[in-house]
């Protein structure tokens, strides 16, 4: 498949799904799962590693981003630096980890879709990958146990681990009003608006050669990506083929 295909084909994926599916959408689609309900059970965390790896090769080290600045809403151009990141991530991140009075588990896909019909999402996603040890509490009441202030310390650092680069945000100061702007960096939807724009690209020439020539989609994709500029460049001063 030529790297147009792949980006067609790959646009098709991301965008068929919900946001929350997305990042088991690229795994089925990179072919580390057989179905997307297989792919929603893996971490993240991987979603997030294939995500950095392919925004890597089609953007190249540094990646534009625009942040608002929730004090004055003012947008900023950040960039992201990609190859410090991919330095820093874990391509095989674990999917669990057993700390003093729990054992941790890497949040998956499944995880999200099923929190997110809770009336606190980030708490019901948290309560599905931790599994605590009976010991774990002091003190505990039949309604909610109160924890170890080091083993809930422990809880949080090792998920904060385990989402891997599924846990990145930018930090900055605003350069209009001063404030410090913290913002989420989703890899999979920026991939996702990256392939977007790729794909618009592909098939904008796609449209234009085949209104010249007569050919179709296939036929245009096949061709060399040099030689198909050259027949663009022939199409947009006036050559056709009789």
């Amino acid at each position: 498949m030529s790297d147009d295909c792949a980006t067609l084909a790959l646009d098709e994926a991301l965008s068929g799904v919900a946001t929350a599916s997305r990042g088991a959408a690229l795994l089925h689609a990179r072919g580390e799962a057989p179905d997307l309900d297989t792919a929603a059970e893996l971490p993240l965390a991987r979603a997030a590693a294939v995500a950095l790896d392919e925004l890597r090769t089609r953007a190249g080290p540094v990646l534009g981003t625009v942040v608002d600045c929730p004090g004055c809403r003012t947008s900023l151009d950040v960039p992201l630096m990609l190859g410090d990141l991919a330095a820093t991530t874990d391509p095989a991140p674990s999917t669990e980890v057993r700390v003093p009075g729990a054992v941790v588990r890497a949040p998956t896909t499944a995880d999200v879709l099923a929190a997110l019909s809770a009336p606190d999402p980030g708490e019901a996603l948290s309560r599905r990958c931790v599994r605590w040890d009976s010991e774990a509490t002091v003190g505990a009441t039949m309604q909610e146990p109160v924890r170890d202030p080091d083993v809930l310390a422990a809880v949080e650092q090792t998920a904060e681990r385990l989402a891997g680069a599924a846990d990145t945000s930018v930090h900055l100061d605003c350069p209009a009003c001063g404030a410090e702007v913290t913002a989420a960096v989703d890899l999979v939807e920026l991939l996702t608006d990256r392939v977007a724009d790729d794909a618009t690209r592909v098939i904008a020439v796609v449209a234009e050669l085949a209104s010249v020539y007569g050919w179709s989609e296939r036929e245009v994709l096949a061709l060399p990506d040099a030689r198909r500029a050259a027949y663009l460049e022939q199409a947009r001063h006036g050559a056709r083929f009789r």
